[in-house]
Order: C-alpha cells, then structure tokens, then sequence
C-alpha cells in the first residue's frame, strides 16, 4: 500500500467512514511493520501526530456524547471497538519498553479455556439499620428515599429534618460496578472493589459530604446553586477534595499506596494535612500514604474517565499494574512466574465488555509470544 492510500484509509478512520475492510487493509499495513522497525512516516506520517490526533478523537468522541447516553454508558464508543489505531495492532496496540525476537504467537495454546466475562452491575446497599440488600442488573428494588432498577440508585429529594438524616453505604465488589444519583442530583459511578458513605438527603445551604471508603469512583457534581451555596466535599483515606459544581475522578484503592485525583470540568481543592492545591482541567493530583505533599502534573482526563465509557486505557503502564485493573473487572487473580514482566510496558485501549479470555490473547499475540498466560480456574498465571 502506498502513502497516499494509507493516509486516506487513516482519515477516513478518524471521520468514522472506514469499512471493515478497509480498516482490516489499514491494520494488516500496521501489522507488517516489527515494534523494532522505524515508525512508517512516509506512509502516516509524524509518530507523534499521529498519536495524538488518535487520542483526539477518542476525546472528541467521549465530549460529544449527551449527558444522557454518558449516564447510560453502553450504547457508546461502539467504533472504538475495531481499533484505536495509535499504531495498534488488533484491538490494542502495545508499545514495549524494549526489544525481543519475534515468536509465533499463535503456537502457544491458552489451557483450560473457561470463558471469564467482564464484570456486571451489582452492588450491596446497607441501609441505617445495618441490613444489606443485593442490588443487581435486572432485579428492582424501592426504599423509603430511593428506586433502584438494577444499574443505579436514586435517592429522592425529599424534605428531611437534620434529626432524621441517615447515611447509606453503597458497596460495589470485585467484578462489579454500579452508578449513584444522590438526592441532591449528583451523579456517581462506582468502579469494582469501591465503596461509598454517604447521607440519604442533604440540607439547602449545608456542605454535601460524602466518603469514598475505598475504590474508584467518577463524580458529576450538582451545582451549589440549587443548595443555597453549599459545596461538595468528598473524603478519602488520604484526603479531602472541595468542590464547587465539577467532574473529576478518584481512585483509592486498598492495595494502593496513593490516592490519584483526575479533573475533567470545573475546578476542586485538595487537602491534606493543611496542604492544599488547586486542580484545573486536566490536571491529577497524586497524593502518598506516608507523605503530606501533594504532586500535580497534565494528564489527559478522557483517558482518565475511559473506564466509565467501557474501556480500558493505558499508558505506559507496567503488566503488575494493568492485571491489578483487570482483577478487580473479572474477579480473577493474577500470578507472575516470571517476575521481570511485571515491569513490561504497555500502551493502548481494551473493551471491558471483552472477556479476560479475548483480552490475555490479544496481549499474548500482540507481545510476540515474550508474556504467554495459563487460565486455571479463577486464577491466570503469567509466564
């Protein structure tokens, strides 16, 4: 294929007119090229650019879509499906930190292939009282102050006296998520292995707080103009973010050492221990355990929120921290044989919506046979 044929087939991608065909023509050409050949510019172009003008798009996809479609998170993002093609190869391309010689990935046969799904939505609700009911795809359930149709939770806005005021947990386990519409119109989603304190109403012209226990989870705060001022403070374990009316992300997970904060929209504070900083658009706070400072730095908050949307992305991220991200969707553990690799290196986007099966193959083939995995039972080994 020429230059020009492949410029046309990559502009077509990003306006969304490539058939199956055509883009199976455009991967094969990306596909033909080693991960230790010079990058084609003659035929895409600048690297850089070309990356970048991928990761726009998915962007640009992930800003259009209405708030609506957003909260329902599954109709969307179906063209992300065949492939960001930020040199991808299949529907991730992984980027290595360093070089290997090219195996057959295809000889290396996956043992005992039970199929493992993805994670569905289901959480575990306890009330006041201390009782726990089972929230789940497909099952409804009401309470005195919310309606629950199995995907979410809504809270009513209720008038409630400070006396009367209780405090819910909303507990989302491994292989699960689950989205939250608090009383005052905020909307929550809950990644696998979160959970959630938080009141069953708030008072006009009080501060809204909530807690993150553990876990991650993505906010689209309700403006304080609707509660006389009053602004929204969100806790973790590590610290505490005040907002104004904004959308941001924050994972704290248990086996974490550090709280990382995202912000898509608007404008929050993070405090801890009398540190504070101020997060603009696009900007992550990562704060340590056993550290009082706070680190901002530019990231890409798309990239960030993707988990809401359905994907996984990733970044140059190490093996260790990648299967760390899909044991908590699938419910599975992950066992290094050979621990070198948990340092390997990985750009690019997974489905969720994949089995852990279709994804460890897609690693698998596209690492060149170097990481090859073993399935047994609830538990994936990493050879």
């Amino acid at each position: 294929m020429d230059k020009e044929h492949a410029r046309r087939l990559f502009n077509k991608y990003l306006q969304n007119e490539c058939s199956p065909e055509e883009f199976e023509l455009l991967e094969t050409f990306l596909a033909s090229y080693q991960l230790n050949d010079t990058w084609p510019e003659l035929e895409l172009g600048n690297e850089s650019a070309f990356k970048q003008r991928s990761w726009l798009e998915i962007e640009a996809r992930i800003n259009k879509t209405p708030a609506k479609e957003v909260f329902l998170w599954r109709s969307y993002l179906r063209l992300i499906a065949a492939a960001i093609v930020i040199g991808l190869l299949s529907i991730v391309y992984l980027f290595r930190n360093d070089l290997f010689d090219r195996q057959d990935p295809l000889q290396h046969v996956i043992a005992n292939q039970t199929s493992i799904k993805p994670g569905t939505d289901k959480a575990m609700l306890t009330l006041e009282d201390g009782s726990v009911l089972q929230l789940e795809k497909g099952a409804s359930l009401t309470t005195n102050n919310a309606n629950s149709n199995g995907e979410r939770i809504v809270y009513n806005a209720a008038k409630t006296s400070a006396s009367q005021v209780g405090y819910h947990y909303l507990t989302v386990p491994r292989g699960g998520q689950f989205q939250l519409v608090l009383s005052d119109g905020t909307k929550i989603w809950l990644n696998s292995d979160s959970k959630l304190k938080y009141p069953v109403a708030f008072f006009r012209g009080k501060t809204r707080a909530v807690d993150l226990v553990y876990g991650e989870a993505y906010f689209e705060v309700a403006t304080s103009k609707k509660h006389l001022g009053s602004n929204f403070k969100v806790t973790t374990k590590e610290q505490t973010i005040d907002v104004l009316g904004t959308k941001f992300n924050i994972r704290a997970f248990n086996d974490d050492v550090k709280t990382v904060s995202s912000l898509v929209e608007g404008r929050i504070s993070i405090e801890k221990n009398g540190v504070k900083k101020i997060l603009k658009p696009n900007q992550q706070s990562v704060v340590f355990e056993n550290e009082n400072s706070i680190h901002v730095s530019e990231v890409d908050a798309a990239a960030e929120i993707a988990w809401v949307h359905g994907l996984f992305t990733f970044e140059e991220a190490s093996l260790q921290d990648i299967t760390k991200i899909l044991s908590r969707w699938y419910n599975v553990d992950f066992k290094f044989e050979a621990p070198a690799k948990r340092k390997f290196l990985f750009t690019g986007v997974l489905e969720r919506t994949k089995s852990v099966n279709e994804l460890i193959k897609t690693i698998e083939r596209t690492s060149e046979g170097e990481v090859k995995f073993e399935i047994k039972n609830k538990t994936i080994m990493i050879k």
